[in-house]
């Protein structure tokens, strides 16, 4: 005869089935996180990995545009022949005598004094512009714009986005 002393009437087999049920039970949801933590960590290792493949990309861009010469030279290359231009005077006069050789691209007021940036074009030189300006307005100040070695650097991966975007796979 079995004696039970507080088993509730279960057997010895039946309480080590109910000890492995639970432990099976908590190695379930253990897995379960580990599973969550690996897939977590795979998503971040996956964008780690992207974002250094783009770090390596802009690496060997400015590495070409080094070894293409030196940054004198690469500003001087990438000139948009874009000017700053002071000057006291009526802005509609100033536009107008712009004409045809060169675009306002952006314009800027300091009490009377006006700021500008114009784009010349079709072969128009710093002489022409004066000349065209100088009987509707007082030129304070004129500087040429030259890129920074940053616009350079946003020009050139813009050029290398375009053309991956107008590739075509085909199978």
């Amino acid at each position: 005869m079995l004696f039970s002393c507080g088993n509730n009437g279960k057997s010895e087999a039946d309480h080590i089935k109910d000890s492995l049920n639970a432990v099976n039970g908590n190695l379930k949801g253990e897995v379960v996180k580990k599973d969550s933590t690996i897939e977590s960590f795979i998503r971040s290792y996956n964008v780690i990995q992207d974002n250094l493949d783009k770090i390596k990309e802009k690496e060997n861009i400015i590495d070409k545009v080094n070894k293409e010469g030196d940054v004198k030279d690469n500003r001087k290359t990438f000139r948009t022949n874009t000017y700053e231009l002071e000057f006291f005077g009526n802005v509609l006069g100033f536009t107008s005598a712009l004409g045809a050789g060169g675009r306002l691209l952006e314009q800027a007021q300091d009490g009377e004094l006006t700021k500008v940036k114009v784009q010349l074009l079709g072969g128009t030189g710093t002489n022409d512009l004066l000349r065209s300006v100088m009987g509707v307005c007082q030129v304070q100040g004129l500087r040429e714009v030259v890129p920074t070695m940053n616009d350079i650097f946003i020009s050139k991966v813009s050029e290398g986005n375009n053309l991956v975007n107008n590739v075509t796979l085909t199978a």
